[in-house]
């Protein structure tokens, strides 16, 4: 079967939520026993979570962040970071030395951590926490295709493949995030063509890499075309990165997982996954609410509830690390809180 096809079967047989499930789940938080006015912002996930497992008590035991991290052409010819040009090496050197906001929070949350090589410039130290699915750097965006169609599937493949390998490690829950600007600036890109929006639309314009940003947005996005399906818009002006979280999103969903993004790249993703099947959107959370501009129009694109809202900036897994331990006391609390009947008080 080829990568194309496998995709067609995961992305015809997604299973739509019975939302009776979030619905028991919402009544049981109202009859638990709470002192004011309940938990907040809480229920929602948990429901979402409950209509997932089909269950109100099977909980979150083992929760996964996939760091997905490449390289773009693009940065080749722009100067839009602030870093250096081997940032995203170190970066990733150090989330494997466990010594990145993202990790460190993940390792308090009691999250696994893997990051997903898809195209790192330079050589990477093995280890065990460290999955290399391709080595190509994304060609500069503005001017040519990322990568052919056959490529883009390819990384897509290797999301899917990613959490076949974690779902038989029985993890039940997965978080993403990704890192580089050349991920935020693809993902961008992605999202003005999807939703008719410019760079000004979409960037702080106290950015002091504004200028350079805004140009490579709207000239990426003038590449695109009306007539293009979600695939051939990632080969145009996505990347390795963005369509392996694609491939994440649509295996997490057929294998039944809630699915917490983290960042602009990963809810790009989201809103790519639901384009390719529409199903995948019941098990999307957003680690957090918008923290600017490009999430808040994202997050109003996916319509998917958001687990905190703390204004972290970073899109590194730190707020996904910090939702997905959120994610857990709410499954908790579902589980574990006594009805106001079972402790002999009533609701007036």
């Amino acid at each position: 079967m080829s990568i194309e096809q496998k995709l067609e079967v995961i992305c015809g047989n997604i299973p739509e939520l019975d939302m009776g499930w979030a619905k028991c789940a919402k009544t049981r938080f109202n009859e638990s026993f709470l002192q004011g006015g309940g938990l907040g912002t809480l229920v929602e996930p948990a429901s979402i979570v409950a209509a997932i497992n089909e269950d109100l008590l099977s909980g979150i035991k083992s929760k996964m962040l996939y760091m997905v991290a490449a390289d773009h052409g693009l940065l080749r010819n722009f100067d839009v970071s602030t870093f250096g040009s081997d940032f995203l090496n170190e970066a990733s050197q150090a989330i494997l030395n466990n010594k990145s906001a993202g990790t460190i929070t993940a390792k308090a949350s009691g999250v696994k951590v893997r990051l997903i090589d898809a195209g790192i410039k330079g050589k990477i130290e093995k280890h065990r926490h460290y999955i290399e699915i391709g080595k190509r750097i994304s060609a500069d965006i503005t001017i040519e295709n990322a990568f052919s169609r056959n490529e883009t599937l390819e990384a897509i493949g290797a999301g899917v493949g990613l959490v076949e390998v974690g779902v038989r490690a029985t993890m039940d829950c997965i978080a993403v995030a990704s890192l580089g600007v050349g991920a935020e600036l693809s993902a961008l890109s992605l999202l003005g063509a999807i939703t008719d929006l410019k760079a000004e639309q979409l960037l702080d314009n106290t950015d002091e890499k504004y200028t350079q940003k805004r140009t490579v947005i709207n000239k990426s996005i003038n590449r695109t075309n009306k007539n293009q399906n979600a695939i051939d818009l990632l080969a145009t002006i996505g990347g390795a990165d963005i369509a392996a979280l694609v491939g994440i999103c649509l295996s997490g969903a057929f294998y039944r997982r809630p699915i917490v993004l983290d960042g602009i790249a990963s809810l790009v993703a989201g809103i790519i996954a639901c384009e390719l099947a529409p199903e995948v959107r019941g098990y999307l959370l957003a680690a957090q609410e918008g923290y600017d501009n490009a999430t808040d129009r994202a997050l109003e694109c996916l319509q998917v509830p958001a687990i905190i809202d703390m204004g972290i900036g970073e899109g590194d897994g730190t707020a996904a690390s910090i939702a997905l331990n959120v994610l857990d006391t709410s499954m908790q609390l579902l589980n574990k809180l006594p009805t106001c009947k079972n402790v002999g008080i009533n609701k007036i």
